[in-house]
């Protein structure tokens, strides 16, 4: 996010600037799950969801932990390529996701949902 803007110091004063630069109105990918996510083992763990997010809708929960998605196993990517992954398939995609919960195997449809806009606000 900050590559989109020239950052300034002024160390005294202790502000920092910031001004829209060249690369403010590229648009950008950013997480459509609402999950926020840790590599625990051989699966992801969920250590928080957002409120009202797409995530929450489908179910999810803080201690659930990801064992695959749209029949993937989670050890099949680093935890970076499934956050890449979560972040640039489509809004309004449907992922399967295969969770553990209280050592219970569940399910659960996730629908992808733009949570930032794709493009800075109007100049």
């Amino acid at each position: 996010m900050l590559s989109r803007f020239t950052v300034g110091f002024d160390y005294k004063n202790k502000v920092m600037y910031l001004a829209p630069n060249a690369r403010y109105d590229e648009p950008f990918a950013s997480d459509r799950s609402g999950l926020m996510l840790l590599r625990d083992g051989t699966a992801i763990a969920v250590y928080d969801v957002l409120p009202d997010g797409p995530a929450a809708a489908a179910g999810l929960k803080a201690g659930d932990r990801l064992i695959a998605i749209d029949r993937a196993a989670i050890g099949t990517h680093t935890l970076s390529e499934w956050r890449e992954l979560l972040a640039r398939t489509d809004a309004g995609k449907t992922l399967s996701i295969d969770y553990q919960r209280d050592g219970k195997k569940r399910n659960a449809k996730l629908v992808l949902k733009d949570l930032i806009p794709l493009h800075g606000p109007a100049r």
